[in-house]
């Protein structure tokens, strides 16, 4: 199961939706994953993550359905998401986030917001 998935976000095209999450372990993988759910071709998000201290940890653009991908947190943290919406159309996402995903069922059980 993912630890925390937000509720629904409707982003317009242009804006910015911010979304924070914080770790309760450390040395552990974390999981997060952005899903459009009302997903169409030309959808496009922008996300950076950075942490309170402002240190970077990537920026992903993505123009699918749904993008997950894997962080190596090496301590507790507080990391935030700022989603921009780059398409030309407003979005509404959700987002997802499982600590150390190899030792849960996150796959076995998910919880998607909406059925892929």
């Amino acid at each position: 199961m993912f630890n925390e998935v937000s509720n629904e976000i409707q982003i317009m095209p242009g804006d910015m939706a911010y979304v924070s999450y914080s770790t309760l372990s450390s040395d552990v993988p974390l999981l997060w994953g952005i899903q459009i759910s009302d997903y169409q071709s030309d959808d496009e998000l922008s996300i950076k993550i950075s942490n309170i201290f402002g240190d970077d940890y990537g920026t992903f653009t993505r123009n699918a359905p749904i993008l997950f991908d894997l962080l190596e947190i090496t301590q507790s943290d507080t990391l935030n998401l700022e989603i921009k919406n780059i398409g030309p159309r407003s979005v509404n996402i959700f987002a997802m986030f499982s600590e150390d995903p190899e030792n849960s069922d996150v796959f076995s059980n998910p919880r998607l917001p909406l059925p892929l």
